[in-house]
């Protein structure tokens, strides 16, 4: 499917290709979380599982990770792999099964903390959320066609995530949570375009058993 223009749902965290549109106001408390997520520059390896949900169609579940290293970031899901540079906002998409390439600044708001293609209706802070791996705040963000929510870390990692149609917020369409953070990365050139015809998912971080 590779990233779904309509239903953000390649991986985790919502993902979306689509035309960069104007938010409305927001509250500068929630604004510094969404902004601490987008301007991080923690070192991270962060191994996530799954569960998606379309309407009509069989549930899935399977696993994302993302990587980080002070501007640079990576992603990773069984059907997509895209790079960014958080600063620049230059990034590059990859669809595995078909070799797309798609390049653009659009990439780069997708991959960069809380996705900034959709516009913002409304968002709040949630509380405070105890996570595996420790504190967290979790805050719920309302755009034209769905709810999602974020846990966010005190470095601004994402730990997990939902999305849910905005008309039912008991619809959960994606439920991802982090299985495992790791401090070092995989391999070094892990940032480049010519580094997304492989993957630096190791096994291990790609089971079902991971969801235990």
């Amino acid at each position: 499917m590779g990233i779904d223009r309509k239903l953000p749902i390649a991986g985790a965290f919502g993902f979306l290709i689509a035309a960069c549109a104007s938010a409305h106001a927001v509250d500068t408390h929630v604004q510094s979380l969404i902004d601490k997520t987008r301007n991080t520059r923690a070192t991270y390896a962060l191994y996530s599982w799954n569960v998606i949900t379309k309407p009509g169609e069989k549930e899935i579940q399977e696993w994302s990770a993302e990587f980080h290293q002070e501007t640079k970031h990576r992603v990773e899901t069984p059907r997509d792999r895209l790079i960014a540079d958080c600063a620049t906002m230059e990034g590059t998409y990859l669809e595995v099964a078909t070799k797309e390439i798609i390049r653009g600044p659009q990439v780069a708001r997708a991959a960069c903390g809380i996705q900034a293609n959709s516009k913002i209706e409304s968002a709040r802070i949630l509380g405070d959320l105890q996570t595996r791996f420790g504190l967290a705040q979790q805050i719920e963000i309302v755009d034209p066609e769905y709810i999602r929510t974020y846990d966010i870390s005190s470095e601004g990692i994402l730990f997990g995530a939902t999305i849910s149609a905005k008309g039912d917020h008991r619809n959960v369409l994606v439920r991802g949570q982090a299985v495992a953070v790791e401090k070092t990365l995989p391999a070094r050139d892990i940032f480049s375009e010519e580094s997304l015809n492989q993957t630096f998912v190791h096994e291990k971080y790609r089971t079902e058993s991971l969801s235990q």
